[in-house]
């Protein structure tokens, strides 16, 4: 099964169990992201992309395994150009289970995964374009999702609450990207 084919299969699931509550458009995160996401494919970043990542992510930590939330929105507070968007959604790796995750994407196409090391490279000490996804992932892996939050919603999220999260799971607001358009708690949709 692949990575899309599992989100809309969950998704029946979820409407089978158990529908879609008042106010709600979608039954589930699964819902959303079926409906909303997309998928990516695996492309080399040009020179100029290149330097740019290289440039927003310059001196802003060390991108832990499973902080991809906080991760990906602290390169995305110090995006000067507006070139990248923050996504959330669906991915599998070299694990081959599909996991809630967050990453960037830059200049509409390329992915940006700080935090998923490349099979085979978790220990060894390179540049983190080599062991990274900068743009490039192995065969196998996959992306499917969709933009959920701009700097300014992060920014606002994180002074508000004190804490990085996801904004597909939002759950302190009361899931506001998945509610019907007139009942959602803030514009677009996002927290």
């Amino acid at each position: 099964m692949d990575l899309i084919e599992y989100v809309h299969t969950l998704e029946s699931l979820m409407m089978s169990a158990s529908g879609t509550r008042p106010g709600y458009k979608y039954a589930s995160t699964y819902g959303l992201v079926a409906a909303e996401g997309r998928g990516f494919v695996s492309a080399k970043l040009t020179v100029d992309q290149h330097d740019y990542v290289r440039s927003v992510i310059r001196g802003r930590g060390r991108f832990p395994w499973k902080q991809c939330f906080s991760s990906s929105q602290l390169v995305k507070l110090n995006d000067r150009e507006n070139r990248l968007e923050y996504y959330e959604g669906y991915a599998v790796c070299a694990t081959g289970i599909p996991v809630h995750h967050g990453w960037l994407v830059l200049d509409g196409d390329r992915v940006i995964d700080l935090t998923w090391r490349k099979q085979g490279l978790a220990r060894v000490r390179r540049k983190l374009e080599h062991t990274r996804i900068f743009g490039e992932f192995p065969t196998g892996w996959g992306y499917f999702g969709m933009k959920v939050a701009s700097g300014p919603d992060i920014r606002r999220y994180a002074v508000t609450y004190g804490e990085w999260a996801s904004f597909l799971d939002n759950w302190r607001e009361g899931y506001p990207l998945m509610r019907e358009p007139s009942n959602q708690a803030h514009d677009g949709g996002t927290p």
